[in-house]
C-alpha cells in the first residue's frame, strides 16, 4: 500500500490498506498510520464526508498517537472542503494550543484558519492569521491570492486606503499572476476615473482573457459605458461577453442590452435612421422579444411604420401596447398603431384605435388625421 502511495497510484493503494485494516483491526500496531493515509485518501478523491469519519476515528482513538498532529491538520482541511468552517475552526485552533510548532514547519494550519474565519466573518482574526503566514513564509506559491484576500479584508473592515495600497503593491509585486488580476480589479472598483476604470478593464479582458475575472470585467465595462452615456458600445460589450455564455452574468448582460438598446433605438428614430433601427432590432431580437417593457417595440414599431413596413409595424406596436398600462398609453403609440392598422386594411381595429386617440388627445398633433381616417374607414363602409 506505502510503495503505490508513493507510486502515485492511489487506488491500489487504498485497497492494500483496506485489505490490511479489515484483516488485522486493531491488532496491528500500524493501524493509525493506515486510517491516517485512508483519510488522506479520501481528501485527495474530494469525498470529505469519508475523509471526516476516517480522521475523527484515528483523533478519537489514538489521541497521543504519532500521526495525530497531521490526522488533526487533515481532519481540519477536510470540515474546510466541506464547508463546516466552525468545526475546521475548532481543530486548527486546537493543534495551535496543543502543537504550537506545527504553525512554523508548514503555511497550512495559518493560512487554512484564516480563511475559515474569513468565511465565517471574524474578519481581524482572518486578517491576524493571513499575515502570519505572509510574513512567515515569504516562498510560498499563492502569495499574490494571499495578499489580495488580505487587501479584500482591509475593504470590508473600513480600511479603504490601506487595502489600495495592498492592491497596487499585488500589481506590481506579482504579475502575469491571478493575484494580480484580482487586486487589478479591486482597484479599478474603487477608481474613480472612467478613462482609469477603462483601462483596467480593457486589460484584463485582452490580456487575460481565459480568467474567469475576464468576463466579469466585460460586464463592468458594458455598464461602465450604458452609465457614460456610451449606449452602443455598452451593447456590443454585453453582446461579446455573451459569446462565452457567462452562466451568473447572462441574465445581467441580456438586461444591460435591453435597457441600453431603447436609448439607442430612439436617438436612431430621432435622427432618423430607421433603417439603421430596424437592422439593429431584427439583429438582437433574440435578447429583446421577452422584454416587458414597452420602449423598444414602441421605436422600432415607428421605425417599421416611417419605413412603409406596415405589417411588421403593426406586430411591433401591438407588443408596446399590450405591455403598456391603458392609462400610459401615449399618443404616439395609439397613432401609430391606428395609421398601421389602417393601411394594412384592418379598418375595424383602426377605427377603434382612432377613436381612442380622438377621445383621449383631442388636441394632440394626430387629432385631425385620426378623425380623417376614421371619416374614410366609414365612407367605404357606406
Amino acid at each position: 500500500g506505502k510503495i503505490y502511495l508513493r507510486m502515485g497510484d492511489n487506488s491500489q493503494a487504498e485497497g492494500y490498506f483496506q485489505i490490511v485494516r479489515s484483516t488485522y483491526k486493531d491488532s496491528y500496531p500500524g493501524i493509525p498510520e493506515i486510517m491516517f493515509e485512508l483519510g488522506w485518501l479520501y481528501t485527495e478523491k474530494n469525498d470529505s464526508q469519508l475523509a471526516i469519519e476516517m480522521l475523527k476515528d484515528v483523533v478519537a482513538r489514538f489521541p497521543d498517537g504519532e500521526f495525530i498532529g497531521k490526522a488533526k491538520m487533515k481532519l481540519g482541511k477536510a470540515l474546510f472542503n466541506a464547508s463546516d468552517f466552525e468545526a475546521a475552526i475548532r481543530t486548527f485552533e486546537e493543534l495551535l494550543v496543543e502543537k504550537p510548532h506545527m504553525a512554523f514547519e508548514s503555511h497550512e494550519l495559518l493560512l487554512y484558519l484564516g480563511n475559515a474565519c474569513y468565511q465565517t466573518g471574524r474578519r481581524e482574526r482572518a486578517l491576524e492569521s493571513l499575515l502570519k503566514v505572509y510574513n512567515l513564509y515569504p516562498g510560498m506559491e499563492g502569495r499574490d491570492t494571499l495578499l489580495t484576500r488580505i487587501g479584500d479584508i482591509l475593504v470590508e473592515t473600513g480600511r479603504k486606503d490601506q487595502a489600495l495600497k495592498i492592491f497596487k503593491q499585488v500589481t506590481r509585486q506579482f504579475p502575469k499572476t491571478d493575484g494580480f488580476v484580482i487586486s487589478s480589479m479591486r482597484l479599478a472598483e474603487h477608481l474613480e476615473d472612467k478613462e482609469e476604470k477603462e483601462k483596467i478593464y480593457t486589460m484584463v479582458i485582452g490580456e487575460y482573457l481565459t480568467n474567469p475575472l475576464s468576463q466579469l470585467a466585460m460586464m463592468r465595462l458594458a455598464l461602465l459605458q450604458k452609465e457614460a452615456g456610451e449606449y452602443e458600445k455598452s451593447v456590443e460589450t454585453a453582446k461579446n461577453l455573451l459569446v462565452y455564455k457567462p452562466k451568473d452574468l447572462e441574465l445581467d448582460a441580456i438586461q444591460l442590452i435591453r435597457d441600453a438598446s431603447v436609448h439607442v433605438f430612439k436617438k436612431l428614430l430621432e435622427n432618423g435612421e430607421e433603417t439603421e433601427l430596424i437592422a439593429r432590432y431584427e439583429a438582437d431580437r433574440k435578447y429583446l422579444d421577452d422584454m416587458d417593457a414597452p420602449d423598444v417595440f414602441l421605436y422600432t414599431g415607428m421605425g417599421y411604420l416611417k419605413s412603409h413596413l406596415y405589417d411588421k409595424a403593426v406586430d411591433t406596436l401591438y407588443k408596446a401596447y399590450n405591455r403598456t398600462l391603458d392609462k400610459k398609453r401615449s399618443d404616439a403609440l395609439i397613432g401609430a398603431l391606428a395609421v398601421s392598422l389602417d393601411e394594412v386594411g384592418r379598418d375595424e381595429e383602426a377605427m377603434k384605435m382612432a377613436g381612442v386617440y380622438v377621445k383621449r388627445f383631442p388636441d394632440g398633433p394626430e387629432s385631425l388625421d385620426m378623425q380623417l381616417r376614421m371619416g374614410r374607414i366609414f365612407s367605404g363602409r357606406k
